[in-house]
């Protein structure tokens, strides 16, 4: 008997192991997908982990292995590793891990469907509800439904009847196991092999004579072969060939009845349909290697770059040229490919929308067919064809993605790059693991013992302390061109406010609109920056002065004045703008201003601020609102690119678009605010974001409203010495032993009840303190959103010395966390969450 360990695709300790059936014992193999039973009912796909021949020394009864889906592996064994890396550095649970990194499309579950028996008779009256359920059902003929979908069809929950038929035996309950992932293919036609030459096809056309519709479906076919400069044998999509009416589809029929014509069907790829530079193969012709080589040599860029491929394990690209760094990390992604190496290629640009002139556009026409491309806006089938793609094969390609790109199953991996390395994008935050792709990719580099490049024009100070402690290469260019000092202009507005220059409930100052107005008569773009979205960040009523709050999280909702709608942005719920306040209940008089009133600005706002100043204009904004939409971005693109914007306006979605050197200025209206946000990294993250604003953009001048005019980091920024900044910025957290001169921990406690998250997260601090060096764990804290999604939220923050081990800190939380629940049997209500380098 032969047993396989499998690892299952849920929030639990540990994996499981299964009997393997006679007939697929020798097919099982490490790594392989497998569907088993869990618990009374469900099914799940698992990844096979391990396989013995010895009964594993557990007194259960072990269940059998349902089905092997594939015939091969796929899940490689430096993935395996990398999990259970990830389990045990960012301590979470290995199904956690497994979630995460597999698309869900391969990891299918089962669901529990209904089926009505057509033969059922009541032995007694049955009750409205259940009668108008069995009525469902039954005009269903034979549809399979869920529970969800059958209450959605009868509008209600209907508990009781649902429970009452299933034990009179009217309907059965099932599981079933059924992906969402399909693969798209379509109806090919090809001619007989017999007529696969120009004298036999003649022939066949003369033998057709008495039949002229027949004579002319088959021109119609020579045509298209034709046109396309293809042979005779190749296959057709049998769309093109006939017409919607019923008398082409006739005629055909008449020809493949006769033999002359035969369909196949064929799944179509989805690896490079819709990317810009590549044609969609329809005909399914191969590409040769020497239009590969042709593609690559047409697309060499220009510019000169001059370093060799790194060999060091980490290497930080360091420059202030964002096209030269660009190219130098093509080359090298070139250099991989011509040496048959495969390449993954990690930016923030991977999953932008739309446009021309985007990093997916430019590396497809340099790489054509060998670019892979793989993130969140692909569609399972995109996602699942990449993944088999690279599982079944080690061609030579370059993979561009985001986080989940880290776990592909690479099996020649030569190159790891991560551009923008800084960019907070690269940390995951919910679900666990709750890991950091930078961190993820260096432990890639020595799982596949390949080189890892980091790139940036402002590099995090995490990065730039390994490169002072020589844990990481530096690669720069002596000749790099620095912009030395920024022409900053700083707007006083405390002292404008006081002076009356600007109300309370304005944001455009006149020096900022005078030069808004100046860049727009030469024909210039003004790119204004309002790093919040929506139209107010807060709603307040005049009479009782509450803010509108979410429901079930601890935060304001912010107002979006184009869809009327109060938004909660941690949670997603909404609702309309009220006419009254929900608290006092207090409406306004007839023709009196409302008591509710929108509070602060949001980039809509400013928008409309805008329109009010510059009615004439062309205004866009850009924010995650708007970006949501593929065909409102890609539309906002083509703008951009053809220059045929005044006023660019919106948070630091700006920072990376195209600008075509056309940008006169740049303008922050509320520096305080993108200062003041409660973190250790803000400043950081602030100059990072003005700092590549300017660079990106081109643009003379910035202008910077600010209530404090004295800070020194206006001073710096003005300056634009990056490296002192950071320098600056590493002194402090030094002092204050913050990262990256300590190793911090964050632990979340969540429970619907609030003084069950603040006692649970005391009995933990109390276990853990005594095991910690002093003064390393905080006093329990509460967050500033301290309510999200009806869970209140307490918090632990865990700052420990470098030396200090990582499986000594990460045996003891996950032992205090395995005891605790035996001591207080209310812990198993609080969902405990451990995010170990926090951002």
């Amino acid at each position: 008997m032969r047993y396989a360990e499998v690892l299952i695709p849920l929030a639990l300790e540990g994996s499981f192991h299964y009997r393997l059936p006679e007939e697929m014992a020798d097919k099982a193999v490490v790594g392989m997908r497998c569907v088993v039973p869990f618990g009374a009912k469900r099914y799940y796909t698992g990844i096979i982990i391990g396989l013995t021949d010895t009964r594993p020394h557990l007194q259960v009864s072990f269940k059998e292995v349902m089905l092997l889906p594939d015939d091969k592996p796929s899940v490689t064994a430096s993935q395996l590793s990398l999990w259970q890396w990830l389990s045990a550095y960012y301590i979470c649970m290995p199904g956690e891990v497994l979630r995460t990194a597999v698309p869900s499309a391969l990891l299918p579950e089962s669901r529990t469907v209904i089926h009505y028996d057509t033969d059922f008779v009541a032995d007694s009256k049955l009750s409205t509800e259940e009668q108008e359920l069995l009525d469902i059902l039954e005009a269903g003929k034979g549809k399979t439904y869920t529970l969800d979908a059958l209450q959605r069809a009868i509008g209600k929950r209907a508990i009781k009847a649902f429970t009452s038929l299933v034990e009179r035996g009217a309907i059965r309950l099932e599981e079933e196991v059924k992906s969402r992932y399909k693969p798209k293919t379509e109806v090919f036609v090809r001619l007989d092999a017999t007529y696969q030459s120009e004298e036999t096809f003649g022939t066949l056309l003369d033998s057709l004579r008495r039949a002229p519709k027949q004579s002319a479906l088959l021109l119609h076919w020579a045509e298209l072969i034709s046109e396309r400069d293809l042979p005779y044998s190749s296959p057709m999509p049998l769309r093109l060939l006939i017409n919607a009416d019923d008398h082409d589809r006739t005629t055909f029929a008449a020809l493949r009845k006769k033999k002359i014509f035969r369909t196949e069907a064929i799944t179509l790829s989805e690896l490079h349909a819709g990317t810009i530079g590549q044609e969609f193969r329809l005909w399914g012709a191969e590409e040769n290697e020497e239009s590969d080589r042709r593609e690559e040599d047409e697309g060499q860029a220009t510019e000169k770059v001059s370093s060799p491929l790194p060999e060091a394990p980490i290497s930080l690209l360091y420059t202030h040229d964002f096209r030269r760094k660009e190219e130098q990390l093509l080359a090298w992604t070139e250099e991989v490919i011509r040496e048959g190496g495969e390449v993954l290629f990690l930016s923030p640009e991977a999953n932008k929308r739309g446009g021309c002139n985007s990093l997916t556009s430019r590396m497809a026409a340099r790489l054509g067919s060998r670019l892979l491309t793989y993130h969140a806006f692909e569609t399972d089938a995109k996602r699942v064809e990449v993944w088999n793609r690279l599982a079944l094969s080690d061609e030579p390609c370059a993979v561009l993605g985001m986080r989940s790109a880290l776990f592909l199953p690479f099996h020649n991996l030569h190159l790891i790059i991560v551009d923008e390395e800084q960019e907070y994008l690269y940390k995951q935050q919910d679900p666990a693991p709750r890991f950091h792709a930078r961190q993820v990719a260096v432990r890639m580099g020595k799982l596949h013992n390949c080189p890892v490049v980091l790139a940036s024009v402002t590099p995090s100070g995490e990065i730039l302390q390994q490169v002072r402690d020589g844990n990481c290469q530096l690669i720069t260019w002596p000749d790099d061109e620095v912009r030395p000092v920024f022409d900053l202009e700083i707007i006083d507005m405390g002292k404008m406010r006081k002076q009356r220059q600007v109300g309370f409930d304005e944001l455009l100052s006149f020096p900022l609109t005078a030069a808004i107005e100046d860049t727009i008569r030469r024909k210039k773009m003004a790119v204004v920056l309002q790093n919040r979205r929506g139209f107010a960040p807060y709603i307040i009523c005049n009479a009782c002065g509450e803010k509108l709050r979410c429901i079930h999280c601890d935060v304001s909702l912010t107002y979006h004045k184009r869809t009327g709608m109060l938004v909660c942005h941690y949670c997603g719920y909404s609702r309309p703008y009220p006419s009254i306040c929900p608290s006092c209940k207090q409406q306004s008089q007839a023709g009196a201003r409302s008591t509710l009133q929108p509070v602060g600005f949001g980039a809509e706002r400013m928008e409309e601020e805008l329109k009010a100043h510059f009615p004439h204009a062309s205004i866009l904004r850009m924010d995650s609102d708007m970006a949501m939409s593929r065909t409102k971005m890609e539309e906002a693109l083509g703008r951009l690119e053809n220059n045929e914007v005044d006023i660019l306006v919106g948070t630091q979605l700006i920072k990376g678009q195209p600008y075509n050197d056309n940008v006169g200025m740049v303008a922050v209206t509320q520096l305080d605010s993108i200062l003041g946000f409660p973190d250790f990294r803000a400043y950081e993250r602030a100059f990072q974001l003005l700092y590549q604003l300017m660079l990106r953009s081109g643009a003379p001048k910035l202008y910077v409203q600010t209530n404090n005019p004295d800070n020194p980091f206006l001073e710096i920024l003005r300056r634009g010495d990056y490296r002192a900044f950071v320098r600056k910025q590493l002194e402090e957290r030094q002092m204050f032993f913050f990262p990256p001169y300590c190793r911090m921990i964050r632990i979340e406690f969540r429970a619907s009840e609030e003084q069950l998250a603040e006692r649970i997260a005391h009995d933990f601090a109390s276990s853990l303190k005594p095991h910690l060096p002093q003064e390393s764990l905080s006093q329990v804290l509460i967050p500033a959103v301290s309510r999200i999604r009806n869970a209140f939220i307490r918090a632990l923050l865990l700052r420990l010395p470098l030396s200090f081990s990582v499986s000594a800190i990460r045996n003891l939380l996950s032992s205090v966390r395995t005891a605790l629940p035996a001591r207080t049997p209310e812990y198993k209500r609080v969902r405990v969450v451990f995010d170990v380098d926090p951002l």
